[in-house]
């Protein structure tokens, strides 16, 4: 039963990431978040949600992702990279409402 269970679990992955590709997000959120709670230390998927939510522009999500992604691989350049963007995007959303 265990072995159904990570093979079901490994599908939703592959399903979010295939949901993500055709830019349906909220889809994928879901699907990723059940893997999720199966496997809380993967870092493709706090990566892949990361993802999700900063295209979605909720960076508040894709901040905590970011930092989940950092614990389970410190190493990995990626989460760095978006916490940057969102800080960019961020300002530039600042920006705009003070001008």
């Amino acid at each position: 039963m265990n072995s159904n269970y990570s093979i079901e679990s490994d599908r939703n992955l592959l399903e979010a990431e295939a949901l993500f590709e055709c830019k349906a997000y909220v889809d994928a959120i879901k699907k990723a978040e059940q893997f999720i709670n199966l496997h809380p230390k993967n870092f493709r998927a706090y990566k892949l949600l990361a993802q999700l939510y900063a295209n979605l522009g909720k960076y508040e999500s894709a901040t905590f992702y970011c930092y989940k992604a950092i614990e389970v691989n410190y190493l990995s350049v990626y989460p760095y990279y978006l916490l940057v963007n969102i800080a960019e995007e961020e300002g530039d959303i600042k920006k705009q409402k003070c001008c």
